[in-house]
């Protein structure tokens, strides 16, 4: 997970003293939240309908990933809309894993047979949701109050020394 990262923090090209401009995916707590910058959102935006059409033609049992190990990257299916998404198994369970949906930050347990291998023309791209955890060298605009009323709110961060 830890190359991964490293690659997204890359793409995006965060250094300090630079802002960032993207958008809110998850909050998990005021502390912690996902963001998606708005200089990749044409790529994310791509990636998602390929991700989509590829699943269409998928049967259910076609490409299950067998013997999933936490820190494999894999495709799986979001409960909510039941479409698949990039992720990387967290933790494994009796019938499936919980997996953490890179391109978003939310987590969820997903039964075995809709963990699917990602093709490797998906997994090349890095994660485009960030984790930000509130420390002294992040200001944050707007306040970390509205932010929690609605993911998918555009935000600045400067980054401090």
């Amino acid at each position: 997970m830890s190359k991964e990262l490293d690659k997204t923090l890359e793409d995006e090209e965060i250094q300090v003293g630079s802002v960032f401009t993207g958008y809110v995916e998850h909050v998990q707590n005021p502390n912690h939240f996902w963001v998606r910058s708005e200089k990749r959102n044409n790529d994310f935006e791509e990636i998602m309908e390929k991700l989509f059409r590829h699943f269409r033609r998928i049967a259910l049992d076609e490409d299950v990933l067998e013997n999933p190990e936490p820190g494999m990257l894999c495709c799986a299916v979001y409960e909510e809309d039941l479409h698949y998404y990039r992720g990387v198994v967290v933790d494994l369970l009796e019938n499936g894993a919980e997996v953490l949906f890179i391109d978003f930050g939310n987590t969820g347990k997903v039964p075995h047979n809709l963990i699917k291998k990602i093709p490797k023309e998906f997994a090349d791209k890095s994660a485009f949701a960030l984790s930000y955890k509130s420390f002294s060298t992040i200001q944050i605009q707007p306040s970390i109050k509205q932010l929690i009323k609605a993911a998918g709110a555009k935000l600045q961060l400067s980054i401090g020394p």
